[in-house]
């Protein structure tokens, strides 16, 4: 995303969350276009064979506070995935 490869990007989500939280290409597209963002610090918080949570402090848009999102990481076939992302804190 912050090189504007969009399409790469977009390759590392699962299906689901291409048509969920992404809403859809054109959509992924124009947001990335309108904000950045920075990633600090990343956890593993848990791991399976298939799977993986992760926490990780991103910082929206130039601001110095950050926010705390868990992502889950599916193995597939084509790699480990983004298949769910949330804010957990503010």
């Amino acid at each position: 995303v912050e090189d504007g490869d969009y399409e790469r990007a977009w390759s590392q989500l699962t299906p689901e969350f291409q048509r969920g939280k992404a809403r859809s290409y054109d959509y992924y597209v124009g947001f990335w276009e309108e904000n950045d963002i920075a990633v600090g610090d990343v956890v593993l918080v848990n791991a399976t064979a298939d799977r993986a949570i992760v926490d990780a402090q991103l910082r929206w848009n130039g601001s110095s506070t950050s926010s705390t999102s868990r992502f889950e990481l599916r193995s597939t076939p084509d790699g480990l995935l983004i298949a769910a992302q949330d804010t957990i804190d503010d």
